[in-house]
């Protein structure tokens, strides 16, 4: 993969684009490759980026992210419940928000953004909390 004449590495440029919606967020398979996933505190040692970074440590990437708000209203109204409303969307968002900010008392905030069980019991996602939450300190 070298250039024969000068002993430098060649140099490839390559532009690939991937556009799925959960590709940048969604990691809950992690506790399956780590037997640290018992813990109530475990989070995952390594993540995507981490990988890529150690195969392309010159890797750039453009990425592309909807408001957080809207994001979450639009996740609420398409999974879950038949009888949504504006009054029972802030319900949920307030009891994600307890619940996540009840995990931040106890856990650093990468294991309670990767937290399977908190995950599962929040009425909304709890990534897309993250964002707001982040944001609502600014």
């Amino acid at each position: 993969m070298g250039n024969a004449h000068s002993g430098a590495p060649e140099q490839h440029n390559i532009i690939i684009g991937e556009a799925s919606a959960s590709t940048m967020w969604d990691n809950n398979a992690w506790a399956y490759f780590y037997d640290n996933s018992t813990e109530a505190e475990a989070e995952p040692p390594f993540l995507i980026q981490d990988f890529i970074h150690t195969l392309q440590p010159d890797a750039r990437f453009i990425v592309m992210l909807r408001d957080p708000v809207e994001r979450l209203y639009s996740d609420y109204l398409y999974f879950g419940i038949t009888n949504k409303s504006a009054e029972d969307f802030q319900d949920k968002v307030s009891e994600s928000l307890q619940l996540f900010e009840g995990c931040l008392t106890e856990y650093t905030m990468r294991s309670c953004v990767y937290n399977t069980t908190l995950n599962n019991a929040m009425p909304v996602s709890s990534l897309l909390l993250l964002h707001i939450h982040l944001l609502s300190m600014f």
